[in-house]
């Protein structure tokens, strides 16, 4: 996993880890469709940034046009992006007088944090993992360690396009000018950029296919194992299984248990 300066020739090198793992609660009563769904309708959830734990997630430095004519160049693309119709001419002229009005700065400021914004809740990702018994994430993402953890393979066209994430010390730059012609298919540094406190997760990214959150349904065959965690409640890991049971081809199903001798979890396969 990379950290420190982004060097994109050695992170397009990065290899993908032949299984990656996403930690889950199991929902309340009340709720419980959101996890049946994981097992029963192959639907994995893909939210937004701004739902997130951490709030410089998918927060980036914009670079800022210095001299008049790239400023203008900026926001002639503002202009086309937000009033596609307009005539040519007269998004030009428009930009012009952003450009000599003297506050261009600050109009550009106020864009920037309403593009961060928007971008925090159009994005959506779906978050996975290099380590299937990290004690921190099971606390965190698994309810205190009463939730469960999938490992899915990723040689499949579904899982292949996931990312690694790169932890560092500074916000990604994002020139603005480039920001806004950007083709919006690909996965953006940012979305892939965190703290340097947050190595230990060892984390991978998938961006969703189309705009916005929402559930996405993965391939069954994708779905290898099943990890139930050391403090999950027994009737919680009968229904799993039951789910499990009724899966083809059925994923191999693994338990959580605390080590006696240091702070760690063994991964024990389990029968159904």
């Amino acid at each position: 996993m990379l950290q420190g300066p982004l060097d994109l020739a050695s992170y397009n090198k990065i290899p993908t880890p032949s299984l990656l793992y996403k930690y889950f609660k199991y929902h309340a009563p009340d709720k419980r469709e959101w996890t049946q769904c994981i097992f029963e309708n192959n639907e994995i959830y893909f939210a937004t940034p701004k739902d997130f734990n951490d709030p410089f997630d998918s927060v980036r430095r914009f670079v800022y046009p210095t001299s008049p004519t790239e400023r203008e160049r900026f926001f002639k693309a503002c202009v086309r992006l937000s009033l596609p119709h307009l005539p040519a001419e007269v998004a030009d002229l428009k930009a012009r007088g952003s450009v000599g009005a003297g506050d261009d700065i600050p109009h550009m400021e106020k864009i920037c944090d309403e593009l961060t914004y928007e971008m925090q809740q159009l994005n959506a990702v779906f978050c996975m993992t290099e380590k299937k018994d990290n004690i921190l994430m099971w606390a965190h993402y698994a309810g205190q360690h009463t939730g469960f953890c999938l490992e899915f393979r990723t040689d499949n066209p579904f899982f292949s396009r996931v990312r690694p994430v790169i932890y560092c010390r500074y916000l990604p730059k994002q020139d603005l000018v480039e920001f806004l012609t950007a083709d919006i298919s690909r996965l953006p540094l940012y979305l892939v950029t965190k703290a340097e406190d947050w190595a230990y997760e060892k984390e991978w990214r998938l961006a969703g296919p189309a705009p916005g959150p929402g559930p996405r349904e993965y391939p069954s065959e994708s779905l290898t194992g099943v990890i139930l965690g050391c403090r999950m409640d027994e009737k919680n890991k009968e229904q799993i299984k039951r789910w499990c049971r009724e899966r083809e081809p059925r994923p191999t199903l693994y338990e959580a248990k605390q080590k006696r001798s240091e702070f760690g979890l063994d991964i024990i396969p389990i029968s159904y």
